[in-house]
């Protein structure tokens, strides 16, 4: 946010009791964590003439804050005040800075997020001392509602977009850590409850089909290999014209054979295998290897 040196100058500050910070040359700071590393004429430690200083740490500070989405915002108050010894202190510095700032042209170019800050820096502050503000909570929940991400409405019919089984089981997981990342690692989140009913949803949907295909399958007693080879033979069948009677790719041949047949016992085949052995015998058509059926069929067109 802040790009040239007279931004940094005149920028107006307050003292804060408290400053909990990262040297970032001796440790890596979290995303909460404040250091100077956006700042390469910064000193690292914030001192300058053996002073901690305060003007680097209200920029460092406002500068981390607007980059914030709300919810990110609140996890970082929460964070910044498990380090300190009096938080309400920190946040009445911290809102003095910000109305401090509240004309500042560097900053009014982000007001609405501005106001956002400070708005979820009063209702961290009521939250501590115990009073009540209900219009931070509507602010902050009318941002967390905008995110779609967090809509189980939403994430359901993104899961039913979603061709793959194990597509949407990922898709499922990958939204659940986010939730419990960026907005609260509660599992007992009714989000997380949602979202832990859909995988059990559509876990119990692959032991269905699988125990379908089991019970409804063709057995087929030789190799997966034996069985590629009949129908990729079963492939080249042409009528008395010389057109094929079949027409589909191998991967729909193999998902056909993968659905229909399975081995002695139950077991399915896996259509890689059928798929890389159909392929095999394409380019090995003419070989040994792609004997053994005689698809000597005598078939008159209607």
């Amino acid at each position: 946010m802040f790009s040239k040196r007279n931004e940094v100058n005149g920028f107006p500050y307050v003292e804060f009791r408290e400053h909990p910070v990262v040297n970032f040359k001796n440790k890596k700071g979290t995303l909460f964590d404040i250091s100077t590393e956006e700042f390469p004429t910064f000193t690292p430690d914030f001192t300058k003439d053996g002073y901690f200083n305060q003007q680097q740490y209200c920029i460092c500070l406002i500068n981390k804050t607007l980059a914030f989405s709300s919810i990110q915002l609140l996890r970082f108050l929460g964070y910044q005040s498990s380090q300190l010894i009096a938080p309400t202190q920190w946040l009445e510095d911290f809102s003095a800075l910000l109305r401090l700032n509240q004309n500042n042209p560097f900053i009014k170019a982000h007001q609405n997020k501005l106001n956002l800050v400070r708005s979820i820096v009063l209702d961290k502050f009521n939250q501590l001392t115990g009073r009540n503000s209900q219009e931070p909570k509507a602010i902050f929940f009318a941002e967390l509602n905008k995110d779609k991400r967090f809509s189980i409405v939403t994430l359901k019919e993104e899961v039913k977009a979603k061709k793959d089984l194990d597509a949407k089981r990922f898709l499922l997981l990958r939204r659940r850590t986010d939730y419990l990342q960026e907005i609260t690692a509660d599992e007992s989140a009714s989000f997380i409850k949602a979202i832990d009913m859909e995988l059990t949803f559509w876990e119990d949907t692959k032991n269905f089909n699988h125990e379908k295909k089991k019970s409804k399958g063709i057995t087929f007693k030789e190799s997966a290999k034996e069985l590629a080879n009949i129908f990729r033979q079963l492939k080249e069948i042409k009528n008395k014209d010389g057109d094929l009677v079949f027409e589909g790719s191998t991967s729909d041949y193999s998902r056909l054979i993968v659905s229909n047949f399975s081995k002695v016992g139950g077991e399915l085949f896996t259509e890689n295998s059928i798929r890389r052995y159909l392929s095999d015998y394409k380019s090995k058509k003419g070989s040994n290897d792609t004997k053994g059926l005689d698809a000597n069929f005598n078939l008159e067109k209607e």
